[in-house]
């Protein structure tokens, strides 16, 4: 069928539709919608293969960051991590690196890899994703606020409590 596609030039609209349907249809993987994410991730893994034809990059790596997180709530974290750094690679060329977006990406990756108990890399990535979020957003927001609080706790998984603390009193 690829092949198919390819001889009559329609392989890349076919991928990018079906790349932007699931994206559309696969929602940020929360507990309550569960059941809905949890139907369309083998649909992903299929299309996965065929991202090199995909001319919607935006879409791509809402679809990528999506799959990553939905495979970190199930646990999957080699899987998640490996996601992650593709979507964190596409969100700084898509969107570039100062974006809210692309932070977060690289803020859950950082989650990912400290749960797989990598906490150097992890704490290198949480620094810099509160860097930026302080940049970006301001000192107060939310989002910067809970990077600083991902940062203190990947210190503290380390024993690095002098460290932490500041951070969690800020």
């Amino acid at each position: 069928m690829r092949n198919w596609l390819e001889e009559k030039g329609e392989l890349e609209e076919i991928i990018t539709g079906v790349i932007r349907r699931l994206a559309v249809a696969l929602p940020f993987p929360g507990y309550k919608n569960r059941e809905v994410w949890m139907k369309y991730l083998p649909h992903t893994q299929v299309i996965s293969e065929c991202r090199i034809y995909c001319t919607d990059k935006k879409a791509e790596t809402r679809l990528l960051y999506n799959v990553a997180t939905s495979y970190s709530r199930l646990g999957k974290y080699k899987e998640a991590e490996r996601l992650h750094r593709q979507a964190l690679e596409l969100f700084e060329k898509v969107l570039g690196r100062e974006n809210p977006f692309t932070v977060t990406n690289m803020n859950n990756l950082a989650l990912t890899l400290k749960s797989q108990g990598k906490y150097e890399e992890a704490e290198r990535l949480h620094r810099q994703a509160l860097e930026l979020f302080e940049k970006v957003l301001g000192r107060e927001n939310p989002f910067t606020v809970n990077s600083m609080n991902n940062l203190a706790l990947t210190l503290k998984s380390q024993g690095k409590y002098e460290e932490a603390e500041p951070l969690h009193r800020q």
